[in-house]
């Protein structure tokens, strides 16, 4: 046995560390691996013992030099839970530089929205730590891991894995306060201006002040405008509601998927699949409506151009300055070049899809009779895809065709009925026919008969 005289162990502060110093044992002697675990737990070391490192000292006889042989475990602290989410928190209103060193407004984010079933959030549950020691023993706790509280708000759902959400609807996204939103309205409290940026919107749209110029609005849904609305572009899935009016300042353009209803609408080109309905018509062209509707105290169409497939209504058209003001009802002419071509198309490819039928047929005869043709023969194959491809496309052009009947059906019996005044130079028409008016009226219709634009008296009921 060594002599152990002088020899100690050296613990850090934090008991995390332990050093052995050893003396030279003398000429033939040496310490064995049990005398220093012992001198070891004289000290109190029990834990994290370096068998490697006691050996290490024991075979190339270190003396008096301290050497660490025990090492406690630091705690691993556990990692609390938290949520992947699958939208943009935070929008950027900041506004981009263009290439040619500008800066560009318009097309700075307002809104994020999501889509029906998409994962808006993932939860990642808490992970708990682990304990650690000293080489004395004593046992460290690591942090505790803490779990998130579910989310909170509306328009969304928490699956049955309790960890994904998912949309319930499209819309906007936004979180207010400790809450998530999705809702299908998007509001803006004030004007829609160069603050705000463009709208892109799936759902309703609603905006309490003005759509300032410059501005574009995309709705999926319906958009409500109580202010006035400038040179704007506008582009809606369903009804448009103009409270205070338009004045686009001849660059406005509207498209409407619903009815548009409006106070006025002035200088500006508007597209609408339903009824267009306001008080004034100013220098406006209307594209495309099913009817046009103009009434109330100041009832007028004045200047412009309109194509309205059923009809129009108006108190007043044109004035006595006889500014140039165009109507044409019923369907345009280009309505029924299009049927045609559709019955040509329609014909052409059911000719066709025959014609790849009876060579089907004739490919199944010569399988019957010679088996060295197989069943995948590729021309076959070609002849297949050819007959699928005609029949998609035949579908497409029935369907077209069955709109374009029915709007030529809409369009019969389109008309122009005035119930104050129709002054000179308002010029109506309806598919290939026309009139222009030479002389003040009131109380007027004009209907296409036969082959005629026919002028007759009316009262509005």
């Amino acid at each position: 046995m060594a002599d152990q005289k002088n020899t100690y162990v050296k613990i850090s502060g934090d008991q995390m560390e332990a050093m052995v110093y050893l003396t030279d044992p003398g000429e033939g002697k040496s310490y064995s691996k049990r005398e220093i675990e012992a001198l070891l737990s004289n000290y109190g070391v029990v834990m994290g013992i370096d068998e490697k490192a006691i050996d290490y000292v024991i075979e190339n006889e270190i003396y008096y030099r301290e050497v660490k042989v025990a090492e406690g475990i630091k705690p691993i602290d556990g990692t609390d839970g938290y949520y992947n989410y699958n939208f943009n928190r935070v929008i950027n209103k900041k506004p981009d530089a263009k290439a040619d060193g500008t800066i560009d407004y318009w097309n700075i984010s307002s809104i994020e929205h999501v889509k029906k079933d998409q994962v808006i959030a993932t939860y990642v549950p808490a992970v708990q730590g682990l304990n650690g020691f000293t080489v004395k023993g004593k046992s460290l706790m690591p942090k505790r891991a803490r779990e998130v509280p579910p989310l909170k708000g509306k328009g969304f759902i928490k699956l049955d894995d309790n960890l994904t959400y998912v949309s319930q609807l499209d819309g906007k996204i936004e979180i207010q306060g400790d809450k998530i939103v999705i809702s299908e309205i998007y509001e803006v409290t004030g004007d829609a201006d160069i603050s705000v940026g463009n709208i892109d919107f799936p759902g309703d749209v609603v905006i309490y002040g003005k759509v300032c110029s410059g501005i574009t609005i995309k709705a999926g849904g319906s958009l409500t405008v109580n202010g006035n609305v400038e040179s704007a572009i506008i582009d809606v899935g369903k009804d448009i509601i103009f409270r205070s009016g338009m004045q686009g300042s001849y660059k406005a353009k509207v498209k409407c998927g619903g009815n548009l209803t409006a106070k006025f609408i002035e200088n500006a080109k508007v597209k609408a699949e339903g009824t267009i309905r306001a008080e004034v018509l100013m220098n406006t062209e209307i594209i495309y409506c099913e009817k046009l509707i103009v009434d109330g105290n100041k009832s007028v169409i004045l200047g412009g151009k309109v194509r309205a497939l059923q009809g129009v209504s108006a108190g007043n058209i044109g004035n006595e300055a006889e500014i140039a003001t165009e109507l044409s009802v019923g369907v345009s002419p280009d309505v029924y070049v299009r049927r045609e071509i559709l019955l040509k198309k329609i014909e052409k490819n059911e000719i066709n899809i025959e014609r790849i039928n009876v060579g089907i047929k004739q490919f199944e005869e010569l399988m019957a009779k010679d088996s060295r043709i197989r069943k995948d023969d590729p021309r076959k194959a070609q002849l297949i895809r050819a007959k699928i491809q005609d029949n998609v496309i035949l579908s497409q052009d029935k369907a077209e065709l069955g709109k374009v009947d029915a709007m030529i059906e809409r369009g019969k019996n389109a008309y122009v009925r005035v119930s104050g005044y129709i002054y000179p130079g308002v010029t109506i028409s309806t598919d290939a026919r026309m009139v222009v008016t030479k002389s003040k009226e009131m109380g007027v219709e004009y209907v296409y008969v036969g082959d005629d634009i026919v002028k007759r008296p009316y009262t509005f009921k």
